[in-house]
């Protein structure tokens, strides 16, 4: 899967989790066709299909998911009531059956042992958890849930950006910046880690640090508005420090349009 491809699929997770079915499922469809067969993608499009009355489409899709990862609950529970809307009561008792049998897994799997965006799926299950630990200040506990999640996906450059950005509110700056490194090392080119880590530079006092954080923000996407937002405001106050933050800002502005 190629980044275009991973950027399509968290796009469509995202309008899947928000019932935007209709956006998502051309988007899920479209990586389909492309060879991308992960079971997380069918089950999304079984749900889809379930919800608008297409239980034959939906059986297909669940189907499709069980036959990559026979583990995937979901897919199997999902199976099973499809099978049941469509009167094949013998086959959804049997899944039923299997389910019962199998219970809740066996203690002796690892993360390694489950489906790549199964694993996606307890990441961000950690990550929301951290949330909820962040939004009441428990940012500790914010921070193990985080480092959960990434021992489970080690590349997610957002689960590191978001680790960093804890560790940062928390006060760890050093370890922060840590963490947005290890972020853009694993993905060069996503911006927040680099624009998060100028602003953990700029906190600790090291302005050009910082300055040359955004910069490198800038190089890869000249459009940001963050990276030159933050750029603007950190030479401003460099270049007049006796002006307020925002009149420095635009008298840099305006001086830019006269150039012009």
């Amino acid at each position: 899967m190629d980044e275009a491809q991973k950027q399509q699929l968290l796009v469509a997770r995202e309008q899947y989790h928000q019932r935007e079915y209709d956006k998502a499922a051309p988007m899920l469809r479209a990586l389909i066709e492309q060879g991308i067969a992960y079971a997380d993608v069918h089950n999304m499009l079984g749900v889809i299909e379930h919800s608008r009355g297409e239980f034959v489409e939906a059986r297909r899709q669940f189907e499709a998911a069980v036959a990559l990862n026979g583990l995937y609950t979901e897919a199997l529970i999902n199976l099973s009531v499809t099978l049941n809307e469509l009167g094949q009561f013998q086959e959804s008792r049997e899944i039923h059956s299997k389910l019962a049998e199998r219970g809740v897994g066996s203690l002796s799997r690892s993360a390694n042992d489950i489906e790549p965006f199964a694993r996606g799926k307890l990441a961000n299950l950690h990550a929301e958890v951290a949330d909820a630990y962040a939004g009441l200040g428990l940012l500790a506990e914010a921070a193990e849930e985080l480092r959960k999640a990434l021992a489970l996906c080690p590349t997610f450059a957002d689960l590191r950006t978001r680790l960093g950005n804890v560790l940062r509110d928390a006060g760890r700056l050093e370890e922060a910046e840590g963490a947005y490194r290890d972020a853009i090392a694993s993905n060069p080119r996503f911006l927040p880690p680099r624009i998060q880590l100028g602003v953990a530079r700029f906190s600790r006092g090291d302005r050009a640090g910082a300055e040359l954080a955004w910069e490198e923000a800038l190089a890869i996407e000249p459009s940001d508005r963050f990276a030159s937002m933050y750029l603007r405001m950190s030479r401003a106050n460099r270049m007049r420090p006796s002006m307020s933050t925002m009149q420095a800002v635009r008298a840099e502005d305006a001086a830019d349009e006269n150039k012009h």
